[in-house]
């Protein structure tokens, strides 16, 4: 799983989370990535998805989502972190949270796809803003600033977040 902006590419192996520079090939090991669950019988694989959130210029933003072998829903890790590689890697901004999907709709917010398969907006903040007269919902998936792709078991829409 690879995720870019065109200049850098990152990636996770062996639990870490490492940027290419595709100019120069250098590789550099951000920070290690830690998805031990609580249930010791519970695994997490290899990363599921990977986001680079294009709409920050300011920072980068890096979504790494794993799948729990047991549950049906994902582990997402947000990292965080300053343009300027080699300062990242000793400054890197960690969050994780549960849902089913999660990806970037604007520069500091994210979509998520909860367990009750209803999608929420993720503010600055932390708060969740539920987005109203929605269908149960199957999948989200990225799409333009401010807008996701929607599917349901009968439909597959693009919605968009900021004027609802």
């Amino acid at each position: 799983m690879l995720a870019s902006n065109g200049n850098d590419i990152f990636f996770v192996n062996k639990k870490q989370l490492i940027h290419r520079d595709v100019k120069s090939g250098r590789e550099t090991v951000l920070t290690n990535i830690d998805h031990t669950p609580s249930n010791s019988s519970v695994k997490y694989q290899k990363p599921s998805a990977i986001h680079y959130n294009n709409f920050n210029n300011q920072n980068h933003n890096v979504l790494v989502q794993f799948k729990d072998q047991e549950k049906n829903y994902y582990k997402y890790f947000l990292y965080t972190f300053n343009n300027n590689i080699d300062r990242a890697k000793d400054n890197v901004d960690s969050t994780h949270k549960y849902c089913i999907a999660a990806c970037f709709v604007s520069k500091d917010k994210l979509a998520v796809l909860t367990t009750a398969k209803e999608v929420g907006i993720v503010e600055p903040n932390g708060n969740i803003r539920n987005l109203p007269n929605l269908p149960p919902i199957d999948m989200i998936y990225p799409a333009f600033m401010g807008k996701i792709i929607l599917r349901s078991d009968t439909t597959v829409m693009l919605y968009d977040t900021i004027t609802r």
